[in-house]
């Protein structure tokens, strides 16, 4: 998952499904705010990146599925550490999500923030409301940060406040929700950005075994 800025001075450089959605994106680019990157659809144009864009709640949480040019990609980042995202939060959220960094962080490449509290922390705007899930990504190599993680991760349903959401990425760019790698259900949803497909979850943790060893 990256977000990107874009220079958008060359003609045609953004593709949308409506040219409403053209308009709004080019303003949001203009004050200087990402974009992230997606999983391509069945009608994206093979030689163009795939983006969206979620705005904030006073624009009604829309969200803007898009294309771009690669030309017209200035820089990439990866979502902000969660540890740096903090000072967004509502106050009374800080404590606990603060000690979930501080745990996390030995246990995993790095601890970033996703959804709607890095989108609040990237641009100022407003996205996160009482009922906000904290969604977290953590890049994981070892086993053994896997199994720490989803302990404290599982653990972290015990305490009050926001619902923590997320998923494990591993270094082939696979993405899996934490909750179902703790799920029951037998089958895992495996996403990348080429597309999303279904593992069972033994053989996935098999193979991420295999992998990292």
């Amino acid at each position: 998952m990256i977000y990107c800025a874009l220079d958008l001075s060359s003609d045609g450089a953004i593709g949308t499904a409506h040219p409403a959605d053209a308009a709004i994106v080019r303003a949001w680019i203009g004050e200087g705010h990402p974009l992230i990157a997606r999983m391509r659809r069945d009608d994206d144009l093979n030689d163009r990146i795939a983006f969206g864009l979620p705005l904030p709640l006073q624009s009604g949480k829309k969200r803007i599925a898009l294309t771009v040019t690669p030309s017209a990609v200035r820089t990439i980042e990866s979502p902000p550490l969660l540890r740096d995202a903090l000072g967004v939060l509502p106050q009374a959220w800080k404590p606990r999500i603060a000690s979930l960094a501080e745990d996390l962080t030995p246990h995993a490449d790095s601890v970033r923030a996703v959804g709607s509290l890095a989108w609040q922390f990237l641009t100022g705007e407003i996205y996160l409301h009482p009922k906000s899930d904290i969604d977290v990504i953590l890049h994981i190599s070892r086993l053994s940060q896997l199994r720490a993680a989803l302990q404290i991760l599982q653990d972290s349903d015990l305490s009050p406040g926001p619902r923590i959401d997320g998923e494990i990425v591993v270094r082939q760019g696979e993405a899996v929700a934490w909750r179902e790698l703790l799920g029951s259900s037998r089958d895992i949803l495996v996403k990348t950005l080429g597309g999303p497909r279904i593992c069972l979850r033994d053989q996935w943790l098999s193979d991420f075994y295999e992998r990292a060893t």
